[in-house]
C-alpha cells in the first residue's frame, strides 16, 4: 500500500516538472523564430550595422552561440554566391561582438584572401582588356591610314617573289641598278721613264654598269671601252686604248657598296712607227680587286675601284701593273625613274717595268644616265 502511494507521487512531480518546462520552451522557441527572423533581414538589407545590433542585443542570452552560428551560416552562402565584400563585412559584424569565435576570424581570413585574388584576377582583366582595345585602335589607324593613301602605293615584287607596296615617293625601289656614260672628252696625260717620254692625247670612251639587287647580295659587273687616238702638242701619234670587262659581288647582309672585282682588262698600244716610247705594247690580264658603287651623295652616285693586274706575271719586261678609277654622276635632270647628268671621272693604270714606269692618268667629261633608286 505504501509503494504505491510512493509511485503515485513520483508520478504527479514529473507531471508537474514537464508542465513547469513547456511555457520556457515555448518562450525560447518564439525567441529564436524572432531572432532568426531579424538575422535574416540584415542579410537581404545587407546592413552589418543591423546585424552587429542584433547579436549584441542578445549577447546575453543562453542561445547566443546559435545565432552566431546561424549567422556564420548566412556569411558561408554569400562567399558561395561571391559576394565577397558584403561577406567580409557580416562577418566582421559577428568578430566585432565576439572576438573569440575563431571560426569566424578564420572565415574572416580566408575571405580577405579570396577578394585579394578576385581583385588580382579583376586588374589582369582589365589590362588584358585595355591591351586589347590599343591593339585593335591601332590596327584600325593603320587600316584606315592604309585606305586613306591607297592610291599612293604600288606593289613591286621582291627576290623571293613577295609582294611589298611602296609609296609613291618610293618609287625608285628597283630590284635591278644600271647606269650608262658616253665619255665625250677623255684625256690622258702618259708619262714613262727609260726613256723619258711624256704626251697627252684626246679621245672617247663608253661605260655601262648593271647590278641586280637581293635580300643577301648584289650582282653585276662592269663593261668599258675606250681609246685616246689624237695626240695634243707633243708625243707620238699612237692610239692608246684600253677595255674591261669585270663582275662584281657584294654582300648584302655586310655592305652592299662595297664589291669584290674578278674579270678581265686589256691595254692596247697602236703605232706606226717604231720609235721606243717606253710604252707597254697590248698587255691582257685578268682583273682582281675591290669596288665601291651604287653610293649616293645627295642625288649624284659615286663610284670608285682599284684592280690588281696579275697579268704581268706572263710579262718578262712588267714587274707590276694596276688600274684604279673613281667616277661621279651628277643629274642635270630626273624624275621618278631615270636621272640624266654630267658624269665626271678619273683612273690611272701604272706599269711597273724592268726599266722604269709606264703611267696612264686619264680625266674624262661625259654624259651620264641612270635610274633612281635609295
Amino acid at each position: 500500500m505504501f509503494a504505491r502511494f510512493v509511485k503515485f507521487f513520483y508520478c504527479f512531480f514529473v507531471f508537474l516538472a514537464i508542465c513547469s518546462c513547456i511555457p520556457a520552451f515555448s518562450q525560447s522557441a518564439a525567441e529564436n523564430k524572432n531572432v532568426y527572423g531579424r538575422i535574416d533581414s540584415a542579410f537581404e538589407q545587407a546592413s552589418p550595422d543591423e546585424l552587429s545590433k542584433i547579436l549584441a542585443e542578445y549577447s546575453a542570452s543562453k542561445s547566443y552561440a546559435t545565432y552566431e552560428s546561424y549567422a556564420l551560416k548566412k556569411v558561408r552562402l554569400l562567399v558561395i554566391q561571391n559576394q565577397l565584400d558584403l561577406a567580409s563585412q557580416m562577418d566582421l559584424a559577428i568578430i566585432d561582438n565576439n572576438l573569440e569565435n575563431y571560426e569566424a576570424v578564420d572565415l574572416y581570413s580566408y575571405i580577405d584572401r579570396a577578394m585579394t585574388q578576385e581583385k588580382n584576377r579583376l586588374a589582369a582583366e582589365e589590362a588584358q582588356r585595355k591591351a586589347e582595345e590599343e591593339r585593335r585602335r591601332q590596327l584600325a589607324e593603320k587600316a584606315k591610314a592604309q585606305v586613306e593613301n591607297r592610291n599612293n602605293y604600288q606593289a613591286v615584287s621582291t627576290a623571293d617573289g613577295k609582294s611589298v607596296y611602296i609609296s609613291a615617293d618610293q618609287q625608285s625601289f628597283s630590284q635591278f641598278l644600271w647606269t650608262a656614260s658616253l665619255g665625250i672628252a677623255d684625256f690622258m696625260f702618259q708619262k714613262a721613264s727609260e726613256p723619258d717620254y711624256s704626251s697627252l692625247k684626246y679621245g672617247l670612251s663608253g661605260g655601262f654598269k648593271a647590278f641586280h639587287v637581293t635580300d643577301d647580295f648584289v650582282l653585276g659587273g662592269e663593261l668599258y671601252a675606250g681609246g685616246q687616238f689624237l695626240t695634243m702638242g707633243k708625243g707620238e701619234n699612237e692610239i692608246l686604248a684600253s677595255a674591261r670587262l669585270v663582275p662584281e659581288l657584294a654582300f648584302a647582309n655586310f655592305n652592299k657598296n662595297l664589291f669584290l672585282r674578278l674579270g678581265f682588262a686589256s691595254a692596247i698600244l697602236a703605232s706606226g712607227k717604231r720609235e721606243e716610247t717606253g710604252s707597254v705594247k697590248t698587255f691582257l690580264t685578268p682583273a682582281v680587286g675591290l669596288g665601291f658603287d651604287n653610293i649616293l651623295l645627295g642625288k649624284s652616285t659615286f663610284a670608285f675601284h682599284a684592280d690588281y693586274y696579275p697579268g704581268h706575271l706572263a710579262y718578262k719586261d712588267v714587274n707590276f701593273a694596276m688600274e684604279g678609277g673613281a667616277s661621279v654622276l651628277i643629274p642635270l635632270s630626273m624624275n621618278d625613274k631615270i636621272k640624266i647628268g654630267i658624269e665626271l671621272g678619273v683612273s690611272d693604270m701604272l706599269f711597273i717595268k724592268d726599266s722604269g714606269i709606264d703611267n696612264r692618268a686619264k680625266g674624262s667629261l661625259g654624259i651620264g644616265v641612270g635610274n633612281v633608286y635609295k
